[in-house]
């Protein structure tokens, strides 16, 4: 609730301190005395414009303080509060000085002119003409119907699988659109996991295609080598050929002559020596093959897998890392291409929603047709007997709460067209609407706070009673605050303030019971207070 509203230097208020009391609080005073001074910063409190022509002159300017007591207010509207602001008191200042500079503090804490629309808007509402009532508001006239209605399990059933839905769709849309992007990236993907899967990779490969290749080449200077000694053996001008002439010729001098017969014996076992190295030179040969293919396999090995090291500016062990992720990147993104199970949970979901949708929309239509019943019986009493409310029900496209477009119309007298209820013009007309739509709701809007202005416009008698029971029971589940001019409505007060014009300004002040009888009694007889006026002014007072 509202606890105390502070003014100071405002339009022309000094400074004054209101404190409100549960239940209905009525406002009253004579024309000009300054009631709407006290709306004008209520307004303020809430988040609207700022004027220059609040300020007095000699001053720094003006402030505002509003004080609200949280502790019994409900855990869904806490919720709703923004962050820093759920606390059992709240206190909000706003301030404006003559250079047009203006501050908002919450909690003592500086925060933004949006902070507090969104802060106070769950707190408090002003229902008159061009108030910042959220009955006026078409997007939550939807909201209005629900409640009133009980469809808050089926609504946030809904309101689970449509945010499923568009989850799901969103999962699609962004696979699709990563799918896109990604078939330059799958390429790229491709062709490095294909050129470095086409070598052999592993921390030694290198080393091992160097060690073969050593060996191979080893193989085949041996196999080089033994084809030259062959032939220096064999060949026809080769030792064998002299080898054999020298024996020859130490044999026949050893016959003609004794002293040549031990160098004739020394070339026989030369030539036996060579014959045995021969043979051992044939026998190292036909035990080593040659392998040229592999060889040239090896080589072309290590030359692929050096130009792709130099390529990609790395070792092998960079290369086995680059296409492992390239693989495990690769898999992701192909991975992701198999979209038909989520296709046919979206297929599912939609029908689901579908479903809870035409569910709401018939409850929805039921729940408008018994509203508006209420609501016109109710606007009887108020002298609107041809006044009529009307609920704008259409089917959209589906959203967060369903198909359903859901706003309040209203006919002010037969023949006439129907209006959506925030282009209305008549301020007492709508005030009087909106508490109407208070009570049939049974604040059924969350907020705990109303301020009335205007709801007696153009009214009196019966009539006026009317609206003043009204106020009070709607002051049952929230507290109201209402200024008027009727003594039938501020006779059911539970908390009186008069509103005094001064020469200087205006003086707010709390009414006793005496008070109270003296102030009902100038509203019920005008400027001259009579006994007859006291007396009908307490009759009104023990009616309640």
């Amino acid at each position: 609730m509202l606890s105390e509203l502070c003014i100071k230097d405002f339009a022309i208020i000094d400074s004054q301190t209101i404190s409100f009391r549960s239940g209905l609080n009525v406002i009253s005073g004579e024309t000009g005395a300054g009631k709407s001074v006290i709306l004008q910063a209520l307004e303020l409190i809430l988040g609207g414009r700022p004027s220059p022509k609040y300020l007095i002159p000699d001053t720094e300017g003006w402030e505002l303080q509003a004080l609200f007591t949280l502790s019994d207010l409900p855990a869904d509207l806490r919720e709703k509060l923004p962050d820093g602001t759920n606390t059992d008191e709240l206190l909000i200042t706003r301030t404006m000085n003559h250079a047009g500079r203006g501050r908002v503090y919450i909690n003592g804490r500086l925060a933004t002119v949006q902070m507090l629309q969104e802060t106070c808007s769950v707190l408090v509402q002003i229902c008159s003409q061009g108030g910042q009532s959220r009955l006026l508001n078409p997007d939550y006239h939807l909201e209005l119907i629900d409640d009133f209605a009980g469809l808050g399990e089926l609504r946030q059933q809904y309101a689970m699988k449509w945010e499923r839905l568009r989850d799901k769709k969103k999962e699609l849309s962004d696979i699709e659109a990563r799918k896109e992007k990604s078939l330059l990236r799958t390429a790229e993907l491709h062709y490095v996991v294909d050129e470095l899967g086409e070598v052999e990779l592993g921390p030694e490969v290198r080393s091992s295609y160097e060690k073969q290749i050593k060996e191979l080449e080893a193989t085949e200077h041996l196999l080089s080598t033994g084809q030259s000694l062959r032939e220096l053996y064999t060949a026809d001008d080769g030792l064998y050929t002299h080898l054999f002439r020298l024996k020859k010729e130490y044999e026949a001098l050893a016959r003609m002559y004794d002293r040549f017969e031990p160098l004739a014996d020394q070339v026989a076992q030369a030539t036996t020596l060579i014959e045995d190295s021969e043979l051992e030179l044939e026998k190292a040969l036909s035990s080593t093959e040659s392998d040229e293919e592999a060889l040239e396999l090896l080589r072309g090995k290590l030359s692929r897998l050096s130009h792709l090291q130099r390529k990609y500016s790395t070792d092998e062990k960079g290369l086995c890392t680059l296409l492992e992720q390239a693989q495990a990147e690769l898999s992701l993104i192909q991975g992701e291409g198999d979209t038909d199970k989520l296709r046919a949970e979206i297929d599912t979901l939609e029908t689901q929603v579908r479903s809870v949708a035409e569910k709401l929309s018939k409850k929805r239509g039921e729940a408008a047709k018994k509203l508006v019943s209420e609501v016109t019986e109710e606007l009887k009493d108020l002298n609107m007997k041809h006044t009529a409310l009307h609920i704008s029900h259409e089917r959209v496209d589906y959203r967060m709460h369903g198909q359903d477009r859901i706003e309040f119309m209203l006919r002010s007298s037969k023949g006439e067209k129907v209006f959506p209820l925030r282009e209305i013009a008549s301020g007492g007309e709508l005030s009087r609407i909106l508490l109407v739509l208070k009570k049939v709701l049974r604040d059924k809007t969350g907020v705990n706070v109303l301020v009335f202005d205007e709801v007696d416009t153009g009214i009196s008698g019966s009539v006026a009673r009317g609206v003043g029971e009204k106020l009070k029971s709607v002051a049952t589940d929230s507290q109201v605050v209402c200024i008027t001019h009727l003594a039938q409505v501020a006779s059911l007060a539970d908390a009186h303030f008069l509103v005094n014009k001064l020469e200087t300004g205006c003086a707010i002040t709390e009414l006793s019971q005496e008070e109270k009888i003296e102030e009902i009694a100038r509203m019920l007889a005008g400027y001259k207070v009579t006994a007859a006026s006291r007396e009908s002014a307490r009759e009104l007072l023990t009616s309640i």
